[in-house]
């Protein structure tokens, strides 16, 4: 008995430790997409500045704009980046948490709420998940700031 309710304090514990794991990244993964939202929001806010309202000749408007669009894009790759560990760090705690869902006490498969998610997005049943979703906002992000360096380019050579 006294071995038995070790060994569940002991499970307790790494469930905990997992747990805790997992909803720090989850949690830092979800403030930093909300912070690339705004910089997301500064740069469309800067950009349209620059098309509608900037009062200098248009070789320094250009310039402005290509300055403005390089900053973004690197800032959309720092995020990705910063995205993407958070990923690789959440997997290590689902991992963790899975392993936990396998102990005896998990006995009906309702309750492995994480084994039973993975397989449902494996068989197709899942709908998308956060990476499918932030992947799409940063592929918009890479877009348009390439958009708005191309297109200054395209105007400084070509347009008279």
């Amino acid at each position: 008995m006294i071995e038995s309710e070790s060994n569940l304090a002991t499970i307790e514990m790494l469930k905990n430790y997992s747990w805790d794991y997992f909803q720090l990244h989850a949690k830092q993964r979800t403030d930093l997409f909300r912070f690339y939202i705004i910089f997301f929001s500064l740069f469309i806010t800067a950009a349209s500045f620059l098309y509608v309202r900037f009062p200098y000749p248009r070789i320094i408007h250009e310039i402005a704009a290509i300055i403005l669009a390089s900053a973004f894009s690197t800032i959309t790759i720092i995020f990705h980046l910063l995205d993407r560990r958070n990923k690789e760090l959440i997997g290590y705690s689902k991992d963790a948490l899975k392993e936990l869902e396998s102990e005896e006490f998990f006995f009906k498969e309702k309750l492995k709420l994480i084994t039973t998610e993975d397989q449902k997005r494996k068989n197709g049943e899942s709908c998308k998940n956060h990476t499918f979703c932030f992947r799409i906002i940063f592929i918009v992000g890479y877009c348009l700031a390439f958009f708005l360096i191309f297109a200054s380019v395209f105007s400084i050579f070509y347009y008279k």
